[in-house]
């Protein structure tokens, strides 16, 4: 949907990541009704909500078409603030009730973390490791730099689109935050992609965007599921918050890349990188070869 493609090398500039957005297509719409999609499937279903395969008749355009229970006002206003080529292009909503639907750019890859298993142990090539991390690295750097803590970033949350793009997805859980935010037990994020304070203190901010981003990253180094030994939630969390353990981080990892990996991963959160720094590491290639000939 957008005219977008990532030039090499970096220029150094945010202005890399600006979009063209001449396409009609990406305008944000308040919708009627759900007459105006032709549904074709359903993609996947949670506790909170479904989402759909549709055609935007008008528009003539695939769409995901998310069902939730409810749009609050501020949710509404962070859909309609986000823009950048490494987030799903949020299309529209339907918010006459009883109908609640987010309306948004269709991803035919799936998403990332069901993308790794299909993967059988096999592990990304260089390239696609470099992109796929600048890609999910810059989703975070972009919110974090207009306040916005996602608050549950994760591999399920990555989609894969036609263009072989990283894009990051579901907002539920966003939070406007120049600090700290308050997390109830319903709002915490998938426990292997939780920061320790999101755990034990219930607190989420930008730099819990950082820890959680980490595991991406590692995911996206090893293909593998973190914490996968752990019998369930309840014990990653207490290995998490209360052992202080994280994902091994295998040996011929470079020693770059596995600094910047364990940095995330700080306890102390304040002394966790910026989403910026991660992205000028990842985008000059300075960890050099990842998978060793």
């Amino acid at each position: 949907m957008w005219n977008f493609h990532w030039p090499r090398p970096w220029s150094g500039s945010s202005d890399y990541y600006q979009l063209n957005t001449n396409n009609n297509n990406d305008e944000f719409e308040d919708i009627a009704s759900i007459g105006k999609f032709e549904w074709m499937e359903l993609c996947g279903s949670g506790s909170f909500s479904s989402v759909y395969k549709a055609t935007w008749t008008e528009r003539n355009i695939t769409v995901a078409a998310k069902k939730v229970l409810s749009l609050s006002q501020k949710e509404l206003d962070i859909l309609k603030t986000i823009k950048n080529p490494c987030i799903i292009n949020i299309l529209g909503v339907i918010s006459q009730s009883p109908d609640f639907y987010i309306i948004m750019e269709y991803a035919n890859g799936g998403n990332l973390f069901n993308y790794l298993r299909k993967l059988k142990g096999s592990k990304l090539p260089d390239d696609t490791f470099y992109q796929w991390s600048e890609h999910a690295t810059e989703a975070v750097r972009y919110l974090g730099s207009i306040n916005i803590a996602h608050r549950d970033i994760k591999s399920p949350n990555y989609l894969i689109t036609s263009a072989r793009d990283l894009k990051l997805c579901d907002f539920g859980t966003a939070k406007v935050s120049n600090e700290g935010t308050s997390v109830t037990s319903h709002e915490k994020g998938s426990s292997p992609w939780m920061a320790p304070e999101m755990i034990r203190d219930k607190l989420a901010s930008k730099k819990s965007d950082v820890y959680s981003l980490g595991i991406v990253i590692w995911e996206l180094l090893t293909g593998e599921i973190p914490y996968g030994q752990a019998d369930n939630q309840y014990q990653i969390m207490y290995l998490v918050a209360e052992k202080g353990e994280r994902p091994l981080i295998p040996e011929d990892c470079p020693q770059l890349l596995r600094r910047l990996i364990l940095s995330c991963w700080l306890e102390d959160r304040d002394s966790r990188p910026t989403p910026q720094l991660i992205l000028e590491r990842i985008q000059t290639k300075s960890f050099g070869p990842i998978r060793k000939s």
